[in-house]
């Protein structure tokens, strides 16, 4: 729940903000959606999620290959 709300940047792109998680059997899906309500799902993994900072608001991101496509 501290995570909703949270802005997801890879590097200086913004995709917008934390709606929702997703409990699925292996890892958490984060539901990230834009102004336009694009939504973008992305897993919750080492290698995703580079840094969470709660206080100032934001989730730093590195997406897999193909995810956006």
């Amino acid at each position: 729940a501290d995570i909703i709300g949270l802005e997801v940047f890879e590097g200086d792109i913004s995709y917008g903000k934390i709606t929702d998680c997703i409990q699925t059997g292996s890892n958490d899906v984060y539901i990230v959606e834009d102004k336009s309500k694009n939504q973008i799902l992305i897993p919750a993994l080492k290698d995703v999620i580079l840094e969470t900072n709660i206080e100032k608001g934001y989730m730093k991101v590195k997406l897999p290959e193909g995810l956006l496509d």
